[in-house]
């Protein structure tokens, strides 16, 4: 888990200017604080492939009477397949737990977002806009399907407090669970019936 300030990520690609601004020693001095790697041992757990949408945000919200998050008229941010945003930590908790679930700890959202090869991203070690939405390159979010092999860079950490939300940040949030018990088992069985 995190990353040491030596180690890069070898990349053919050019560097973007967020990897530039990182690289400058004001810069990395400033924000890093993605280190050191370390090793960290986590329970199987299952993630949403994707960020809880609109729609599923609006049950949510019907069912119980809970307020809408700030973004909820933004037409920009409100159609039923985008991530809903606007949400402070105390209502993507309730959401989750309204759904069976819990928030993924840091330990588990960086352990999905590595990938099955423990790249800086879930599909390698470079970013451009058909892996993910970022740098404006979209005038606003995008339907949660619409890039099923992106996410942040797996070792970038973002403070927030519980009670600000995401609301201009464009953040949306998945949900997590403990596996059941057998999970590993199930895993195992499957692999030899395959």
């Amino acid at each position: 888990m995190g990353l040491d300030k030596t180690e890069l990520a070898k990349s053919d690609r050019r560097l973007s200017m967020y990897v530039k601004r990182m690289n400058r020693p004001w810069s990395a001095e400033a924000f890093h604080d993605e280190g050191p790697a370390h090793m960290a041992f986590l329970d199987s757990y299952l993630i949403d492939t994707y960020e809880v949408a609109n729609k599923d945000y609006g049950e949510f919200i019907r069912t119980i009477g809970h307020p809408a998050p700030a973004s909820w008229d933004d037409p920009r941010l409100n159609t039923p397949r985008q991530p809903v945003v606007g949400v402070n930590g105390i209502d993507a908790k309730s959401c989750c737990e309204f759904r069976g679930k819990r928030l993924p700890t840091e330990a588990e959202w960086e352990k999905a977002a590595h990938g099955p090869n423990g790249s800086l991203y879930p599909w390698g070690n470079d970013v451009d806009s058909d892996t993910a939405n970022y740098d404006r390159h979209h005038e606003a979010t995008l339907p949660v399907d619409s890039h099923p092999e992106g996410a942040i860079r797996s070792t970038h950490r973002f403070w927030n407090h519980p009670l600000n939300n995401s609301y201009g940040v464009g953040l949306g949030f998945r949900c997590a669970k403990n596996a059941p018990s057998d999970w590993e088992q199930r895993i195992r069985d499957s692999n030899i019936t395959a």
